[in-house]
């Protein structure tokens, strides 16, 4: 992970995988699915969360970094 809260990698051990999808299951592609899945789900929650501290604040604008 990184600075920005994005997982780069993650690393699956193929016998994990294997009994669900046979001898030679695509691991890579499952962890290329995992690593878009966590990261759009944490630019939601970070979109969610500004849009609850805009809302909080009652469209006051204070100029905080990071809210605009």
């Amino acid at each position: 992970m990184n600075g920005k809260k994005e997982l780069i990698k993650i690393k699956i051990d193929p016998s994990a995988v294997a009994s669900l999808s046979g001898p030679n299951p695509d691991v890579e592609l499952l962890e290329a699915l995992i690593v878009g899945a966590v990261n759009e789900a944490g630019h939601k929650a970070d979109e969610a969360i500004q849009s609850s501290v805009k809302g909080a604040l009652g469209g006051l604008n204070l100029n905080i970094p990071g809210l605009a």
